[in-house]
């Protein structure tokens, strides 16, 4: 359907089902009855009209839809209700529990028709429209479900019937022609449930066959914010939910510590016992740089338990992917200017970070201690292995000149990058999908559209798994790194710093 030029989408719930009120209240009960009853009350309102259409528009057509109803000239309208009470259908077609729905927007299609129940003294009670509606719109929000696939069948069921449709043979069978006809009284139930299929693949022609968008669907779901109230979760986490406070957090942190003090301690010794090469120490350097930093990260998260999701540990996550595939990387193409080029990349973005602040003291004709402090440090390591006017300055997205997706799969890494790396990037750069999942709550009211509601707690189950697996990574980083610079992780004894 997206190729179609021209094409363009109705979402149903958005801006369909408010003008299908109507149809979808009477098939509320989900009952095939309902249906039938539907479609005998369209014949009485037609009967009602009579044949004369003088005033109506070209192309009206009666198919219960509001905007439709609204449409009937006002001469016509005193004789179809008077037809309507007289026969004793009125208060079937139009029950005292819709038109007080109805009567809460006064702007509202076809509120017309509700008139013989304001002329009676109808109370208009907002908890009673609620009730009614959140009853019939939270059954017809799905386009696809049962209300709202009749009620497009009713409408479909119309357009037949009045000549406005036709298909080629291809499209619509002989059979498929006679279960149209037959729906919804004599149809049975393997031609309903074809007619139905047809209706919800072909609802999209349908509705842009219509007169074009309508003010009536912003104004009913604009308007239920001030009518009607949010309704949020009140389900308390059961007892398999951690909160951070447990004993069983506390006793994780206990072991994870350990775990993790482990952990770096082996590394550590890795790190001070093996060779650096001080002729060329770029590349130990580089790699005991990379996993390192990614080692300090879990030493910090394994002290705070809030931070043992992926929400708010997605960093560390990320840092350790990341590291894991640049390691693999330079182990793989063992080309000592990639070394090189990865630390010029860092210290070049350094040298930029330095120039800007240069420049914004400048501009500002003063600077504070703590900026000069800090712009004196910046400098420092800017200049500790060459002065910085031999730095070049590389605004690339990467050292070595290609992503880290294609990085990730040159090494064997393509699973880690797309199950770990990639949503965990989510998280860092604050990409929808992470912010849905985490920072809202729907709303349970159906006349809000699942609207989304701040949440004011955390929901996100806190818990040792996450650092248990982020530790894991975290040891085979360390195991990797141990292997490229020709160790045994983790190994005893060996050489001891001096004293400064």
């Amino acid at each position: 359907m997206m190729t179609i030029p021209n094409m363009t989408l109705a979402p149903w719930s958005k801006d369909s089902l408010p003008n299908y009120l109507w149809l979808c209240w009477q098939m509320s009960s989900e009952e095939y009855f309902d249906v039938f009853a539907t479609s005998k009350y369209l014949d009485e309102i037609e009967t009602g009209l009579g044949d004369d259409r003088t005033d109506f528009p070209d192309s009206w057509l009666l198919t219960g839809k509001l905007s439709d109803f609204e449409a009937v000239p006002e001469a016509a309208r005193p004789s179809l209700l008077e037809h309507l009470v007289t026969v004793g259908a009125y208060d079937s077609i139009f029950p005292e529990e819709f038109a007080i729905a109805l009567a809460m927007y006064p702007e509202a299609p076809g509120r017309w028709l509700i008139q013989p129940w304001l002329d009676t003294g109808l109370v208009i009670d907002p908890a009673i429209a609620e009730r009614g509606l959140r009853d019939v719109v939270g059954k017809a929000l799905d386009g696809r479900g049962n209300v709202a696939t009749r009620a497009k069948a009713i409408l479909f069921r119309q357009m037949v019937k009045a000549g406005r449709v036709s298909f080629s043979d291809k499209v619509m069978t002989d059979e498929l022609v006679d279960a149209f006809r037959k729906y919804p009284r004599d149809a049975n139930d393997e031609q309903k449930a074809r007619v139905e299929a047809h209706v919800r693949a072909a609802f999209l022609a349908m509705e842009s066959m219509s007169d074009g968008q309508l003010e009536w669907p912003a104004k009913f779901w604009r308007a239920n914010w001030n009518l009607y109230a949010c309704q949020l979760s009140n389900t308390e986490p059961g007892p398999e939910v951690l909160d951070g406070q447990s004993d069983e957090v506390r006793d994780s942190l206990r072991e994870l510590r350990e775990e993790v003090e482990a952990l770096w301690t082996g590394f550590a010794e890795v790190a001070k016992t093996t060779d650096p090469d001080l002729y060329s120490p770029h590349r130990f350097e580089v790699l005991t740089g990379l996993v390192g930093r990614a080692l300090r990260l879990v030493r910090t998260i394994a002290g705070y338990p809030l931070m043992w999701t992926m929400e708010h540990g997605a960093p560390v996550l990320r840092a350790l992917v990341e590291s894991r595939i640049i390691i693999r990387y330079l182990v793989a193409h063992d080309d000592p200017e990639l070394y090189e080029k990865f630390r010029a990349y860092g210290v070049g973005h350094l040298k930029l970070l330095k120039l800007h602040m240069e420049d914004f003291i400048d501009a500002a004709g003063e600077a504070g201690d703590g900026m000069k402090n800090y712009l004196k440090l910046i400098s420092t390591y800017v200049n500790r292995d060459q002065y910085e006017e031999f730095v070049s300055i590389d605004l690339g997205g990467n050292f070595a000149g290609i992503d880290m997706r294609r990085m990730a799969d040159d090494t064997d890494l393509g699973d880690d990058y797309r199950l770990l790396f990639q949503p965990a990037s989510s998280n860092v750069h604050g990409e929808w999908g992470a912010i849905d999942m985490n920072v809202f709550e729907p709303c349970l009211n159906p006349l809000h559209r699942d609207h989304r509601v701040i949440a004011d707690s955390d929901r996100t189950i806190i818990g040792p798994i996450f650092l248990y697996d982020l530790v894991d990574y975290a040891r085979t980083l360390a195991e990797e790194y141990a292997i490229a610079v020709g160790a045994n992780y983790p190994s005893g004894g060996g050489h001891e710093a001096e004293e400064a």
